[in-house]
């Protein structure tokens, strides 16, 4: 068994990196780590859709992978009527199965219009979905299934809020989770994306984030399903 483990930063999975004992690496591509008799890869791609979009194009582009993690940080659409998101508090963990570009369009006085309603792409251009996993998994399966919404920068306007939720019902949003499931889709590899909670879309204030709880949850959550994978080879 041969997984891909992405993340834009690495203070998002030290927990876990600590578990495989990683060892930093002067690039972002750290390859051969065993864990449980299986290959894991980790990849760090830099914050952002661009980064994530490059750096995992070269990867999937040399290697071939079972299936690929990708974990971060998210923030919650909690309050904001977005339906599913209203349940996502700070520090929960998600299993994001679907996840759209919000910003790839035109934005109007009025709204947005995506570039797919205008043609410009195909039908279900700016939304992917993840991809069938291999497996079954009690921890997985245990987690809220969500939609989220990947953006160029943290969504702390209230008219852009209302816009965004009224739209598109996510739960949370993310700055890489489209891009990963994109390049995933693309390559028909299986994938799980995990996001948990650090804070809430609108909210500026730091004080009022709680990085450290998520950090803590996402990679517990992680490390379990990672667990249940390879002890069944």
């Amino acid at each position: 068994m041969k997984i891909l483990i992405v993340a834009a930063t690495e203070l998002e999975i030290r927990p876990l990196l600590t578990e495989i004992n990683f060892k930093n690496s002067a690039n972002n591509f750290s390859q051969g780590f065993m864990f449980k008799g299986h290959s894991l890869d980790v990849l760090i791609t830099g914050i952002g859709m661009v980064a994530a979009a490059y750096h995992l194009g070269k990867a999937l582009a040399n290697q071939q992978y079972d299936f690929a993690f990708n974990l971060g940080l998210a923030g919650s659409f909690k309050g904001q009527g977005a339906g599913e998101g209203s349940a996502v508090a700070l520090g929960e963990v998600v299993h994001v199965t679907s996840d759209r570009l919000v910003e790839l369009g035109i934005g109007q006085p009025d709204g947005f219009v995506s570039f797919a309603e205008l043609d410009f792409l195909p039908e279900g251009g700016c939304a992917f979905k993840s991809n069938e996993l291999p497996f079954a998994c009690e921890a997985l399966n245990a987690l809220p299934k969500v939609s989220g919404v990947t953006v160029n920068k943290i969504t702390a306007d209230k008219k852009k809020i209302n816009m965004v939720v009224e739209q598109f019902h996510p739960a949370v949003e993310s700055m890489e989770g489209a891009a990963f499931l994109y390049a995933c889709q693309e390559e028909g590899l299986p994938c799980i994306q995990l996001r948990a909670v650090s804070n809430y879309a609108g909210v500026r204030d730091k004080n009022e984030w709680n990085i450290p709880l998520a950090v803590r949850n996402l990679n517990k959550t992680a490390l379990e399903v990672l667990n249940f994978r390879m002890e069944r080879g």
